[in-house]
């Protein structure tokens, strides 16, 4: 081979070589773009990771509240309602009571003695 061929042979493989850097340092750099793109939405993920655990807790809180808050709601609503039950059976037994009261005196002739006193 003859120094012209093989200088042509030298540039050939030089050319290839400086396109193969070219190439290599564009992959690179669009690696490190992608590589900084991924930790950009890594970070954003994880701020909304953040937020939402504290949202989540701040909704437990308030639920937990809430759950209180009926729980004591319906005590005061049971006691409510004995309380009720218990008003009207007094009213119950005492409107039988007086029924049975005037049936009794009925019976013992209380009837024929008021009726001799408006006669009077």
């Amino acid at each position: 081979m003859t120094t012209k061929e093989t200088d042509k042979q030298l540039d050939k493989h030089r050319n290839i070589q400086e396109t193969l850097t070219d190439e290599l340092l564009g992959m690179s750099a669009a690696l490190k773009r992608n590589a900084m793109a991924m930790q950009q939405s890594v970070a954003k993920r994880g701020e909304l990771l953040e937020d939402t655990d504290e949202s989540i807790e701040r909704n437990l809180a308030m639920q937990q509240q809430s759950v209180k808050r009926s729980k004591e709601e319906y005590r005061r609503g049971v006691i409510g309602l004995w309380r009720t039950l218990l008003i009207m059976l007094a009213v119950g037994l005492s409107f039988v009571g007086i029924y049975m009261f005037i049936r009794f005196t009925t019976l013992l002739g209380y009837r024929k003695q008021h009726a001799r006193h408006s006669e009077l």
